[in-house]
This record gives C-alpha cells, sequence and structure tokens, in this order.
C-alpha cells in the first residue's frame, strides 16, 4: 500500500542503489506532495486507468500511448495517391536522406562531388529538386 512505503520512507530506502542523485530530487517532490495528504489506511490500493471514461479500452491504450508526442509534418505524403515508390521517396527526400554527394561524402563514401547534370554546384537534394535551372522550370 502507499501508506506502507511511505511510513518512515522505505519507498526511498527501497530506491538505494538504483537511482542517480540527479534523479533523486524527483523522486521526492511527489513524496512530499503525498505526505500533506491524508491517507485512509483501510482501504487498499486501487489501479484507474488514466483515460475520460476510467475505463480500458484498446482505443484508450492507443491515445495514451502517444499522448503529448508531435505528429509528422511528413504524415500527409501517405494520404495521397501515388505509387507506393513514389511516396517513399518524396518521404526519403523530404528527411535528407536520399544518397546524392553530399550525403556520399559525409559517410566517407567515393562520389564526383558535384552534381554529373551542371558541373557547378554540390549535389544535395535542394540542388538537384529545387535550385538547378531546370528543376525551377518544372
Amino acid at each position: 500500500m502507499v501508506a506502507d512505503a511511505l511510513d518512515e520512507d522505505h519507498c526511498l530506502m527501497d530506491l538505494r542503489g538504483r537511482i542517480s542523485l540527479a534523479l533523486l530530487p524527483d523522486f521526492i517532490a511527489p513524496r512530499q506532495v503525498v505526505r500533506g495528504c491524508t491517507i485512509d489506511l483501510e482501504t487498499e490500493d486501487t489501479f484507474r486507468w488514466k483515460s475520460t471514461s476510467g475505463g480500458y479500452s484498446a482505443f484508450s491504450a492507443y491515445a495514451l500511448q502517444f499522448e503529448g508526442t508531435l505528429q509528422s509534418s511528413l504524415r500527409h505524403i501517405w494520404l495521397v495517391w501515388a505509387p507506393p515508390k513514389c511516396k517513399f521517396f518524396m518521404w526519403l527526400l523530404l528527411q535528407h536522406r536520399i544518397f546524392t554527394a553530399d550525403r556520399l561524402l559525409r559517410f566517407g563514401m567515393p562520389n564526383q562531388y558535384f552534381c554529373p547534370l551542371c558541373q557547378r554546384n554540390l549535389e544535395t537534394p535542394a540542388h538537384l529538386f529545387a535550385e538547378r535551372p531546370w528543376a525551377r522550370q518544372v
């Protein structure tokens, strides 16, 4: 029971050797809040599901798993009708994961460095798809 753990600070003694000094204040602060509350020693502890209804469902578990996370700005790529290989290519392009010369250079792999189409600039995804004169016309 919570009351047993709070009695004579047994909850902190159980953490001995398992927690760093930097994390210790994160455990002490909630303990001080709970110590200020009145605890019914006769009632057993219960587990309650954190959702609006308080009841468990697969949907509530799924929603709870992603609570507080940010949705990817790349999600719209998968909603468009296009062949899967085109969607995958766009997803790689927007994440800067296409193996152009700049990326090959970063991994120490052999490459031509300059764009083979215009021979002027470092080959990057931005150069290939936005900066080149031909790409601007398209």
